[in-house]
């Protein structure tokens, strides 16, 4: 049965596969963990860890607010380079106390994890690769079952994922390694294209290699626009062979306000002008993608998108489910503790959004409806009447954790039919029960019956891969990485300047900096007919001052004359 024989997802969604069926064999236990959805569960969970150590402690308590989440994003980031290079301690932390205390920290966290019944993201990787070398015979049923391996991306491999693809690949030598080095975007999380030119030719010693240099997708403009910022020459696409010309342009605006107000009114033109033929079908703001290095280059564009009442989506890489409403919040807090009922910080974050003041001992409940149970006494009076309603809807989910779409039906009748909320509040939870309904659904049809659970269904949430793709028509606001893989037929680039496009970090002549231009090189191909980008000639800064700014080098190597936004809509600029 090809079904049976076949897996197509991400190498994460691979392991957690792989543990959800054999974690027992790692001897920590009959099920695998649940694992951490989103960073601010796993910040709280670290800063817990750093108050176990006196000295770090103090040092974390002096500090500001901003300066205490840089430290922990920070220690973050070093644990999970960690984890991917097989290294120990905390490589690249520059805080002189956390480098002393490096080991320690790291054990701290490991137990606080494992206290909680909890993995993090990156143990998914770390795990699945001990029982591969610890229980050889697990390893040798996978190699068996799927004998060709496919690895799309194989650019951003990190070592942890590629020791995992050598150890299935090498018993029957069938891989494929598909990659492009101008796309090399993730080496701040370990990843590197040695991986694949050198250590894959290496260890499969003879490959065949094969280049693919025709774009089907971009048109012959944005290909000349993007070729610079190749590689090599070699790494160049063939512009000639692409079926349309397309449009692009630079455009000089003189702040970011009239930017934004240059790219709305582009947008307004396409979408209500007359057909293109290189547009099949009508423009509509579901394929235009407004793209830009980070949040803050965007600002002034939402300001102006609401005004406009243009519809859009920010997209965002974060895993798991964000709720506007409290009452979603408290109800998917809720689902956690049923799926894991040692989860202590879990059970904090629903005391305090429900009113429960007094402080948590370690979780001793067995199962997570009882401690839900027992917390009825104690909400405060405006969370009554529905903490009891979610928790007759947790009992339900309890019996038979498949049941959730029923369970959500009836909490939409509830937010429809309450007296006691306001319209907002009521709009708000109607909207997140319908996420949550279209994550479930895309749960449900993925994973047969006999597989489907809970926990399942969690897991699969915080590897984002049943995560709603937002609504079909509205106009998509990202940053570059989080576009990775996709295409629209219409992408303006905003914020081109330097300092933003290349990050002001970035020093010339650095990896950094060459995966500046590749990420560069990646927002504008993501462009299949038209690609726009523009640059303030000044900008506010994050603190407040304003101040002239340079055309990002990476407009220059287009070769593309800017044209000013003040000389009206222009649509082709010749090189």
């Amino acid at each position: 049965d090809l079904g049976a024989r076949s897996f197509v997802g991400t190498i994460h969604a691979f392991c957690q596969m792989v543990l959800e069926a054999h974690y027992s064999a790692l001897g920590e236990g009959e099920r695998m963990p649940t694992i951490f959805e989103r960073d601010e569960d796993r910040m709280a969970l670290l800063e817990k860890a750093l108050h176990m150590i006196p000295s770090v402690s103090q040092a974390l308590e002096a500090k500001s607010d901003k300066e205490r989440r840089v430290i922990l994003m920070n220690l973050l980031a070093a644990i999970n380079a960690a984890k991917r290079s097989f290294a120990a301690g905390l490589p690249g932390v520059s805080d002189r106390l956390c480098a002393e205390y490096a080991d320690t920290i790291r054990d701290n966290f490991e137990a606080e994890l494992h206290a909680q019944q909890r993995i993090d993201f990156d143990d998914l990787l770390v795990l699945t690769h001990r029982l591969f070398t610890e229980q050889t015979h697990i390893l040798e049923h996978y190699a068996g079952l799927y004998r060709y391996l496919c690895v799309d991306e194989a650019q951003d491999l990190n070592a942890i994922q590629y020791e995992l693809i050598r150890l299935l690949g090498q018993p029957n030598g069938n891989v494929l390694l598909i990659g492009c080095k101008s796309q090399a975007i993730y080496g701040f999380n370990g990843a590197s294209i040695e991986f694949m030119e050198k250590a894959f030719c290496a260890d499969f010693d003879p490959v065949q290699k094969h280049e693919l240099l025709k774009n089907y997708r971009s048109a012959r403009s944005v290909i000349r626009a993007a070729n610079p910022l190749a590689g090599t020459t070699a790494d160049q696409m063939k512009p000639d062979e692409a079926a349309f010309e397309g449009e692009c342009a630079v455009i000089a605006c003189e702040d970011e306000e009239q930017e934004a107000k240059w790219v709305i009114g582009k947008i307004d033109a396409l979408v209500k002008g007359a057909p293109r033929n290189d547009i099949e079908g009508a423009l509509t703001y579901g394929r235009i993608a407004v793209l830009a290095r980070n949040r803050f280059a965007m600002k002034a564009l939402e300001e102006a998108l609401i005004a406009a009442s243009i519809p859009y989506e920010l997209r965002q890489q974060q895993n798991g489910l964000t709720f506007d409403s409290d009452f979603m919040r408290v109800f998917d807090l809720g689902l956690c503790l049923l799926a894991n009922p040692r989860s202590q910080l879990h059970l904090n974050q629903l005391r305090k959004q429900v009113g429960v003041e007094e402080s948590a001992s370690y979780v001793s409940a067995t199962k997570g409806i009882a401690l839900l149970e027992s917390l009825c006494g104690s909400v405060t009076s405006d969370w009554r009447e529905r903490f009891s309603f979610c928790v007759q809807e947790w009992r339900k989910v309890a019996d038979d954790g498949t049941k959730l779409l029923p369970v959500l039906e009836r909490i939409k009748t509830f937010a429809s039919e309450s007296t006691t909320w306001d319209e907002h509040e009521r709009a708000r939870v109607l909207a997140d029960v319908g996420i949550m309904r279209d994550c479930w659904t895309r749960y449900t049809h993925n994973t047969a019956s006999e597989y489907r659970s809970l926990s399942g269904f969690r897991a699969k949430l915080s590897l984002g891969v049943v995560r709603p793709s937002g609504a079909s028509d509205v106009l998509t606001l990202a940053t570059v990485h989080s576009v990775k893989g996709l295409e629209f037929d219409v992408v303006f680039l905003i914020g081109m300047v330097e300092g933003v496009f290349p990050d002001y970090r970035a020093q010339t002549g650095t990896r950094q900096m060459k995966e500046e231009q590749n990420e560069a090189f990646v927002a504008m191909t993501r462009a299949r007919r038209l690609l726009f980008m523009t640059y303030p000639k000044n900008r506010l800064m994050p603190w407040g001052d304003r101040k002239p700014q340079q055309m990002s080098r990476f407009l220059s190597m287009t070769t593309l004359c800017p044209t000013s936004a003040g000389e009206g809509s222009v649509l082709r600029v010749a090189e």
